[in-house]
């Protein structure tokens, strides 16, 4: 049982999120991202849900124990996947669960209190990733705001 417990508390905690990213464990985290159940999370690469190719499944699809579904928070308009994506998911046995990126951050909290076995896929809000380079001028004002604030 308390092997059980620990891989619960190592699941990632998504506490709000705006046009740019996330509060994941307490830390911004700017553009989409992948939260697996158990590994923590990884930055996205898609600007929406509707460019998402079947090999946006490759990692989901290969946690174990297997995920039962994907709860995808679109933006804020829902969006349906490409045809591609979701015969992936139907290929892997993954059903989609598909909603709007801030009712997806509470369903993600409440399926976690649930101890559901899942992964979310979120894209901020504005539904825009970031360029590398917007990536990095916001990181080093949050840095500069960071050493104000210290000083």
């Amino acid at each position: 049982k308390q092997w059980y417990q620990r891989r619960v508390a190592l699941r990632p905690g998504v506490s709000g999120g705006n046009e740019h990213g996330f509060l994941i464990n307490q830390s911004h985290v700017m553009g989409p991202v992948l939260l697996l159940p158990y590994m923590g999370f990884l930055h996205w690469r898609c600007n929406d849900v509707q460019s998402a190719s079947s090999d946006s499944l490759f990692l989901p699809s290969r946690v174990y124990p297997k995920i039962d579904f994907l709860l995808i928070g679109c933006g804020e308009v829902i969006q349906l996947p490409s045809p591609e994506f979701r015969t992936a998911a139907k290929e892997h046995k993954i059903g989609l669960q598909i909603e709007s990126t801030m009712q997806a951050i509470q369903t993600y909290g409440a399926l976690l209190e649930e101890n559901r076995n899942f992964a979310a896929l979120l894209i901020p809000a504005a539904n825009k990733s970031l360029s590398d380079d917007e990536r990095v001028q916001l990181q080093r004002r949050k840095m500069n705001m960071k050493s104000l604030v210290s000083s």
